[in-house]
């Protein structure tokens, strides 16, 4: 008897990607809440003077805070769309356990992000840019090496 594409459909792999999209959603809101603190702070111009607030301030801080709230963005959009590589094969959702093991230290190290200090945002911005590559689709990819393709023929020493 030859199964369906409908009653392949394993709910617990549906259930597992909303609860990684709703915790990616979390940990997205927080970050973004907490930038948003961050900028009131710094318009009001209360300063404080603890070493640990100096932190929270740094500008390179911000900047990759910032990149890790587009990252998160962008990843919530590929796990949120359909997987089209699964049309030709007989499995109809994409490999959760794949796509979680990854994403969930980088969120849980996002649970506090005023906690984060300037290089750990850093790390965290360059490992979710990793999560990217490894979870975009083709157009995605493509993208990035026609960039990177054009960054290699701008140098001068090649």
């Amino acid at each position: 008897m030859v199964q369906s594409k409908s009653d392949s459909k394993n709910p617990r792999k549906d259930e597992n990607l909303a609860q990684l999209i709703q915790l990616v959603q979390e940990r997205q809101q927080s970050v973004q809440s907490h930038l948003n603190e961050l900028k009131e702070i710094s318009k009001n111009k209360r300063w404080l003077s603890s070493s640990f607030s100096l932190g929270m301030f740094d500008p390179v801080r911000t900047k990759n805070m910032e990149k890790i709230v587009g990252h998160l963005h962008k990843i919530l959009v590929f796990l949120s769309s359909p997987d089209d590589s699964s049309d030709s094969q007989d499995n109809s959702q994409p490999c959760i356990a794949g796509k979680e093991a990854p994403l969930h230290p980088l969120l849980q190290q996002l649970e506090f992000p005023a906690k984060l200090s300037p290089n750990q945002a850093w790390e965290l911005a360059d490992l979710l840019e990793l999560e990217l590559i490894r979870l975009g689709d083709n157009a995605y990819l493509y993208v990035l090496l026609t960039a990177q393709a054009e960054l290699e023929d701008n140098k001068t020493h090649n």
